[in-house]
């Protein structure tokens, strides 16, 4: 083998194990698929984003959607906090305790019952502030998001 080989050889194999590297290092940021790889902050900031362009918001109504999206993230947030380690500790037994198990999925609907209304009224106060051509569009994007069942475009 010449100089020239080995030193195009030895080059090549040097980008790519920095490649591969830089691949696993930091996934979420440049090598992930999808939103999947983003933190929760990332993804309600490209959510909020993406929204306030597709609908043409105002300021005072991107503020309205910022408090719908805190006050649901704040919900979801305590809600995992307060159910995750019950159920965790739920396959500590040898065997699962379904009553139990039921009982923990029975007080966790019942708690986002009682949070319903609350979430409901701010949901309220930003759809009423949308005209009828950004409710037209809110609409025609939430029915494309239910139909791509969570696999792409």
């Amino acid at each position: 083998m010449t100089k020239y080989i080995k030193f195009l050889l030895a080059s090549v194999l040097t980008i790519f194990t920095l490649g591969s590297i830089g691949a696993i290092a930091n996934p979420g940021e440049r090598f992930g698929f999808g939103m999947h790889s983003f933190s929760p902050e990332k993804r309600a900031e490209f959510i909020l984003t993406r929204m306030t362009g597709m609908l043409d918001l105002n300021e005072t109504q991107v503020e309205k959607l910022k408090a719908v999206q805190q006050q649901f993230a704040a919900q979801h947030q305590a809600m995992k906090i307060k159910y995750r380690d019950q159920f965790l500790s739920l396959l500590d037994a040898p065997e699962l305790n379904q009553s139990q198990a039921l009982s923990l999925l029975e007080s966790r609907g019942e708690q986002m019952r009682k949070n319903a209304p609350e979430m409901i009224a701010t949901l309220a106060e930003f759809t009423d502030s949308l005209s009828n051509e950004q409710r037209a569009k809110l609409k025609q994007m939430l029915e494309k998001f239910s139909n791509r069942g969570g696999f792409g475009k």
